[in-house]
């Protein structure tokens, strides 16, 4: 015989008093898993579509009481609820519900009920939803991104000046009193790689840089303000694979590789890159000016080719130190990092002589490092 009781000052049985909170489980079990799998859904509908589903295997007139119930809820009295439920549901419900804490406790992607997250965590759930910080997420999981004494990694900080003029002299020399003619020609050989190679069309440049390259024309040219080179970026940062051992750093989407020769070779983007290889002679210079002129239709920040440092840190730098675009580029006046002090030298003649330049003129870049040194100890940022 059931055991009866006293619920709101109406005489229910356990067993309905059970049937009611199987119901109740079933309608937030529903809901938890909608939450879970991102499925935008309110609590009410999915109470109503529980409640619903439960009446409709009891009573052959449950639509009619499913739409009463939600045009008013008091026209139901409880215990007809309850009676609707049926007794055997919680027996079928109750492994559903623990099945479902099992896998939201052990396997919830979003990981919602997680009290905190370190660091290395924190970036790798931030690159789910940004992807142009998924190549930094990697190199954080695989230990890269931990500064150590004299790390020069691809993923180490900007060398201050004297750091960098010590790896110019080569280990264990000892920097000049004066920069003396050999000083100098010997820093401008050391800075010349900075520049990349001389160019003539886009065939030329590596696989990386005509990433660049198309990325640029996008925004240039695009439909929209960068809508899509921001999706050619997101691509590029999802397929990126930094190179370790004896492995180069590659990019493995396809469809990322198949855009960017989509891009390097449509018609509309060739008056733009004949006026690039025209002005500017050198990679690195090309691609100053692309990214100079991508930037007036929309932001291009150095974040969103993360990628880049890993697979050339010279030009990531040489890209990073770009200003917002001048109307008059002759007036730019700007302190730059080190590493990019060869390559911002040559632009910036290029830039003023309005002309192509194969020579490499680095005079402005050895000086501000010899200033650098010699003023401040070669230990500030510039």
């Amino acid at each position: 015989m059931a055991t009866k009781g006293t619920v709101a000052g109406a005489s229910v049985s356990l067993e309905e008093v059970l049937s009611l909170l199987a119901l109740l489980l079933l309608a937030g079990g529903v809901f938890v898993y909608a939450e879970w799998a991102t499925v935008r859904i309110t609590t009410v509908r999915v109470t109503a579509w529980s409640l619903y589903a439960a009446t409709r295997l009891h009573l052959p007139g449950a639509r009619t009481h499913y739409l009463l119930l939600l045009r008013d809820y008091r026209s139901l009295p409880l215990t007809v609820v309850w009676r609707w439920t049926g007794a055997a549901w919680r027996w079928v419900l109750a492994p559903l519900m623990g099945l479902w804490a099992v896998r939201l406790f052990w396997h919830d992607p979003a990981r919602r009920f997680r009290a905190a997250w370190d660091l290395k965590e924190l970036l790798w759930r931030h690159a789910q939803s940004f992807p142009s910080a998924y190549p930094a997420a990697c190199a954080m999981r695989a230990g890269r991104l931990t500064e150590t004494p004299g790390d020069t990694g691809p993923w180490a900080q900007a060398q201050t000046p004297r750091a960098y003029c010590e790896r110019l002299m080569g280990a264990g020399t000892a920097l000049p009193l004066t920069l003396t003619p050999e000083c100098r020609a010997q820093w401008e050989a050391a800075m010349h790689p900075a520049l990349g190679r001389v160019v003539r069309e886009a065939a030329d440049l590596l696989f990386h840089e005509q990433a660049i390259l198309a990325v640029c024309a996008l925004f240039v040219h695009g439909d929209g303000p960068g809508r899509a080179g921001d999706g050619l970026l997101d691509t590029l940062s999802r397929g990126f694979r930094e190179g370790e051992g004896t492995r180069p750093a590659a990019f493995v989407l396809p469809e990322g590789g198949r855009e960017v020769d989509r891009v390097i070779a449509h018609p509309d983007h060739q008056a733009f890159f004949a006026s690039l290889f025209r002005h500017h002679a050198w990679s690195a210079t090309v691609l100053m000016r692309a990214l100079n002129e991508g930037r007036r239709k929309g932001m291009i920040p150095p974040s969103r080719f993360l990628w880049l440092k890993p697979a050339d840190r010279a030009l990531w730098y040489a890209l990073h130190q770009m200003a917002p675009p001048l109307p008059n580029e002759k007036l730019r006046a700007k302190r730059v990092l080190a590493e990019a002090a060869a390559a911002h030298s040559h632009y910036k003649a290029e830039v003023i002589t309005n002309t192509r330049c194969e020579t490499p003129i680095l005079a402005a870049a050895v000086e501000g490092l010899w200033e650098a040194v010699a003023a401040k100890g070669g230990e500030g940022d510039e």
